[in-house]
């Protein structure tokens, strides 16, 4: 394999794309994870054209789509071109009615999909841990939990997918939908037209398969009316014990626990104000978010949980947060997210542990995280996250939270021990983590032997010279 690129190679690519779209200065290679050079498509085409280049020479590539890279999927391992797919912003293929999917390339924000679909009554599903500055194509290839999705059981971004138009090491393509059939309309269906469904094998993949050129997913309508309900609580397991109760009755939409630390984030405007909210907050809210086309429906859905006993507020907390639009303020996180990931600017480094278990696990792995917290003396009130209930709360998803200082490399050694011990700790106790990013790779797949065969004969398949984002699923020397 190619590890850096000779200057007839750049030529190469310069004269097919251009020389204003290849980057090679060391400022921008470094501030890019230290590729050999970044090139900058804005077609299918284009991205074809770099394959086959990068196919004949066995030179390394790896996609990138968001500026946001919080689990470095997009930093190369191994040098060579870092394929920059930013600037492709084509939003495409809108089909309403009763079908309604819409095709998006690889550049498009939440932001710019959302202000697309909300100017005509509709809106995507957005994710939990991202901004809304975000690429759409990456988040839900990748499996981002989502706040909620077009219907009750659908729970992460790829169960939004319709159809992705992958292009293979070589330049070929191929679609995942009913698009490799009836390209005009690639959400008819969400698997192929034959056989398996391919689409999963290009998911939570790092673009170690195939590179997502396009991608058609689903959206939902705009509701007239919508309704935050929130509910304090001291302890998690009664917080628990009510999500379940409220989800697995189908009751409203979006439903999130949120820690003391996060919402205290969601609601400052600064840090002083930060410090001021985590005093009088509650250790844990449920959010629960109602939404229908009449008033009545509303009244309806206060009425049920009344009924079962759980009694929220509505717009506000019982306590006195000297913040009157709180209700405003999550009513468009839930629509555009950015707030919710404020809680990364009130300490210097964060690092998120997510994983999925169920709900009596859940409270199990807490309180052994809070031995380890007690162990490594973090602070408890700093742990806690985002709880998700997931799928009518069959399962849960849950947020561990391990912040440091850079500029303090003993206390950052100690947290990265504990983040690391941590992690260990909930995959060897049946938590699942799903995302093959930094140590918790390894930590996975050694645990999985069959699983890794399997995986590595699809690549070799796919990608015969292995250079599509080498070394992300496993190390290089293990291939």
């Amino acid at each position: 394999m190619v590890i850096n690129l000779d200057e007839e190679i750049k030529n190469k690519i310069k004269s097919a794309l251009g020389a204003q779209n290849v980057i090679d200065s060391p400022a921008h290679l470094i501030e890019h994870g230290n590729p050999d050079i970044i090139v900058n498509v804005s077609s299918v085409s284009e991205i074809r054209t770099i394959l086959k280049i990068a196919n004949d020479f066995k030179i390394p590539v790896v996609p990138k789509s968001s500026s946001f890279d919080y689990s470095d999927g997009a930093i190369p391992e191994h040098g060579g071109i870092l394929l920059n797919m930013t600037s492709m912003k084509k939003i495409k293929n809108l089909i309403e009615g009763t079908d309604r999917n819409v095709t998006v390339e690889p550049g498009v924000t939440f932001e710019e999909l959302q202000s697309y679909l909300n100017e005509k009554g509709y809106q995507c599903m957005v994710p939990l841990g991202l901004p809304s500055q975000a690429s759409v194509l990456t988040a839900y290839i990748e499996r981002t939990p989502l706040l909620s999705g077009p219907m009750i059981l659908l729970s992460e971004g790829s169960q939004c997918i319709m159809d992705m138009l992958v292009m293979r090491a070589d330049g070929t393509t191929l679609h995942t939908g009913s698009g490799e059939i009836v390209p005009q309309r690639p959400g008819i269906c969400h698997f192929g037209p034959v056989g398996p469904d391919w689409g999963r094998v290009f998911t939570g993949a790092q673009g170690t398969m195939g590179i997502v050129a396009e991608l058609t997913l689903k959206f939902k309508h705009v509701p007239t009316l919508r309704k935050v309900l929130l509910k304090p609580y001291d302890d998690l397991e009664e917080l628990l014990i009510d999500a379940r109760h409220v989800k697995s009755l189908e009751i409203g939409r979006e439903c999130l626990g949120i820690s003391n630390f996060n919402m205290a984030a969601i609601l400052a405007n600064d840090k002083k104000q930060f410090e001021s909210l985590r005093k009088i907050l509650p250790p844990w809210t449920l959010l629960l978010s109602i939404s229908g086309w009449e008033d009545e429906e509303l009244a309806v859905h206060e009425a049920d949980l009344e009924d079962i006993g759980i009694h929220f507020s509505t717009g506000t907390y019982k306590i006195n947060t000297n913040t009157p639009n709180i209700e405003e303020i999550l009513l468009s996180e839930l629509n555009l997210p950015n707030r919710l990931m404020n809680f990364r600017r009130f300490r210097k480094s964060c690092r998120v542990l997510p994983y999925y278990a169920r709900f009596e696990t859940i409270l199990r792995f807490t309180e052994e995280m809070l031995n380890f917290a007690a162990h490594y003396a973090y602070p408890k009130d700093e742990l806690f996250g985002y709880f998700l209930p997931i799928e009518q709360a069959r399962i849960g998803y849950m947020e561990y939270t391990f912040y440091s200082d850079d500029a303090e490399p003993e206390m950052a050694n100690v947290v990265n021990e504990f983040f690391l011990e941590a992690s260990e700790w909930i995959i060897t106790n049946g938590g699942i983590i799903d995302r093959l990013h930094g140590p918790w790779r390894q930590m996975i797949l050694s645990r999985t032997p069959n699983y890794v065969k399997w995986l590595k004969t699809v690549k070799k398949m796919l990608d015969p010279n292995n250079i599509l984002n080498p070394g992300k699923l496993w190390p290089e020397e293990a291939l």
